[in-house]
């Protein structure tokens, strides 16, 4: 969570190395707003795959990863479509998201203004399950604790 005037590029780097603590990276989905050489290397050294969106004038002539990235966009470009096509996903539940609970944070702390946020998304996925059992009637069953999740009847 940023300030609305602060850009989020520059904090990518640190972002993907919180992230592979507990996760493995192995594909980074993001707008053009984040095409800069430094972003590029830092997700290659995580040994992932960038799917950035390039600026309309970017030529791709930096050597290294940037150049890299932007020759196998613009050669392999049915692949990284359909790669960066998930990042409509992504949206779809900010926006989600937002229509539902709002789209400013109430909070006045950054760890409240965090709490808040991952209280809209748990809510978020509480309403898809909801929804989910309705529409396919699946039951779920709560038990004892998972580190799978929730177990389903069916």
């Amino acid at each position: 969570m940023t300030d609305a005037h602060d850009h989020d590029s520059p904090r990518l780097p640190r972002l993907l190395e919180m992230a592979s603590q507990h996760f493995k990276i192995r594909e980074v989905l993001a707008d053009s707003a984040y095409a800069s050489a430094a972003n590029f290397e830092a997700i290659l050294a995580k040994g992932a795959k960038p799917y950035i969106n390039f600026k309309r004038n970017a030529k791709g002539v930096k050597p290294g990863a940037f150049r890299e990235t932007f020759l196998y966009y613009k050669n392999h470009r049915a692949d990284w479509e359909e790669h960066y096509r998930r990042r409509r996903v992504v949206e779809a539940v900010w926006s989600a998201v937002k229509r539902m609970f709002g789209e400013h944070l109430r909070s006045k702390g950054d760890v409240a203004a965090k709490n808040e946020l991952l209280l809209k998304l748990l809510c978020h996925n509480l309403c898809c399950l909801i929804r989910c059992s309705h529409e396919f009637g699946i039951e779920p069953e709560f038990g004892p604790a998972h580190s799978n999740g929730p177990r389903v009847a069916g």
